[in-house]
């Protein structure tokens, strides 16, 4: 395990049809779960194509920007 956090996004819902937020929670550089403000994404029959969930669903690697911010 390495260092873990959460962070937020927020946007349009399909399910719903307002804007709502989501909790990521981190594992270093990949995201292990996501809790929705509408409730559980695992069940959401709207996960699979819900633009706010799909910017970093579970398994999302965040790639850039680059821990090392070093001039080369």
């Amino acid at each position: 395990m390495g260092k873990q956090y959460s962070s937020g996004d927020t946007g349009l819902c399909p399910y719903v049809g307002h804007s709502g937020s989501i909790i990521l929670n981190w594992d270093d550089d990949t995201v292990v779960s996501v809790e929705c403000s509408f409730g559980n994404h695992e069940t959401c029959g709207y996960a699979n194509k819900c633009e706010l969930y799909q910017r970093k669903p579970v398994g999302f690697v965040q790639t850039y920007p680059l821990k090392d911010k070093s001039v080369q």
